[in-house]
């Protein structure tokens, strides 16, 4: 009688739970493959045993639910690519205007006309690693939890420099086997920029969240949104990159470039919109009131009422790229 008590339990607690789900929007996630910007949203999302998710072309990857299960090992390979190793280089040998029959030329005049045309050619460039951005408000699973969610954004290796190489004798008896002078080795190519991984909990319903996205070449967005003085304003990062200038500085996520102080930017603080946050920061400001630092996460009391305006921290924008996504709460 025990036996069929505690079937019947079983059962009723597998309904239940079956019926619980169903009322959920749950995602379950095994092998994936993400060659572009990818946002993952539901009541509850599940890593599967034994999965992986691929990130190709240094995509993001934003996650937001409110439960997140990790059933065992499951890795996120947003690696960059490794760059193509080199070749050595071999020069034409009848450029350097000698009388190519075969007979034998001086190695040392070979060498003079040869110049540094012997040094192998540079490796490829490494690609940039993807970003992942998980928000979530509770982790069920496995123990050891994010432990074993295993989260890899570094950026490619750059690919070896060939050895260079040139013929001893520029004028060759194809009858005899060839020999090569070894030159210097090519540069090796630049290794990929690293992504960005970030996990922050969020236990606001997706409901009653706002979400904008804010363009970097974009001036002040406009939510929309009045604050109430008193309240608490709630700003979360959710997904993106950006940067406030495009061609010689990485996407940095809205905590902004905090390396800025040894780089270039540093020498350019008048076209801060705040200067005492990092270039690249997300701000904010209430209706016409001085701006403030909002960062990736923000949570405060305001003391002020209006409307509330987004941007990045710059005031040249036209060289800037990419965009950030984000919540905002006010209670």
């Amino acid at each position: 009688m025990i036996h069929h008590k505690s079937r019947l339990l079983f059962l009723v607690t597998m309904l239940l739970s079956s019926l619980y789900l169903y009322g959920q929007n749950v995602v379950y996630l095994r092998n994936e493959t993400y060659n572009n910007d990818k946002t993952i949203k539901g009541d509850k999302v599940v890593f599967e045993r034994n999965g992986s998710i691929r990130l190709n072309n240094a995509a993001i990857l934003s996650i937001i639910a409110t439960e997140i299960e990790v059933q065992s090992v499951y890795v996120i390979d947003a690696k960059g690519v490794k760059g193509t190793d080199a070749t050595g280089t071999l020069p034409d040998w009848c450029a350097h205007n000698c009388n190519c029959g075969f007979h034998n030329q001086g190695q040392s005049d070979w060498e003079k006309a040869g110049g540094e045309t012997d040094r192998g050619n540079k490796g490829g460039n490494g690609t940039n690693g993807g970003s992942v951005f998980i928000t979530y408000c509770q982790l069920s699973g496995i123990e050891g939890g994010f432990g074993n969610l295993r989260v890899q954004t570094n950026g490619g290796q750059g690919g070896a420099g060939g050895i260079g190489r040139k013929l001893i004798n520029p004028c060759v008896d194809w009858s005899q086997p060839m020999k090569y002078k070894f030159g210097p080795t090519g540069h090796a190519g630049d290794n990929g920029k690293d992504g960005i991984f970030r996990y922050s909990l969020d236990c606001t319903p997706l409901t009653n969240r706002s979400e904008f996205t804010i363009d970097a070449k974009s001036s002040w967005l406009n939510t929309g949104i009045t604050v109430r003085a008193n309240s608490t304003l709630i700003v979360n990062q959710i997904s993106g990159a950006w940067s406030v200038d495009n061609a010689n500085y990485p996407l940095v996520n809205g905590d902004g470039h905090t390396n800025e102080s040894s780089t270039a930017l540093a020498n350019f603080q008048d076209f801060k919109a705040l200067k005492s946050a990092y270039f690249g920061s997300l701000i904010g400001k209430i209706g016409g009131n001085s701006p403030f630092k909002i960062g990736s996460n923000f949570q405060q009391v305001m003391s002020q009422t209006g409307t509330l305006y987004l941007q990045i921290n710059d005031l040249g924008l036209g060289d800037n790229g990419g965009s950030i996504t984000v919540s905002v709460l006010q209670r």
